[in-house]
């Protein structure tokens, strides 16, 4: 959250709360860490900056992976992120 206040000038902006568990359902499969068995804070910031990660609303978190990455069973809109259109 704090990333996302600098991000936008410190303008004050609603508290969003991105969801971890897509990143422990596609993530390992895209080449970004080990579901629950550990990563790297590079391979979050790097996955994020490819395909995006969705409000938190999307995706709730479950604290384990749920077996795979499905790309409708993230939140989706209009806006292309990156290479967010190539997750498998």
């Amino acid at each position: 959250q704090d990333r996302i206040k600098i991000a936008n000038g410190g303008k004050p902006v609603e508290d969003v709360i991105l969801a971890r568990q897509d990143l422990l359902d596609c993530g390992e499969s895209m080449g970004f860490g080990h579901a629950c068995n550990g990563g790297n804070v590079h391979d979050v910031f790097e996955y994020m900056r490819q395909y995006g990660l969705p409000d938190d609303t999307c995706n709730n978190y479950v604290a384990e992976p749920k077996g795979s990455c499905q790309p409708y069973g993230r939140c989706m809109n209009c806006m292309v992120v990156g290479d967010a259109d190539k997750l498998p």
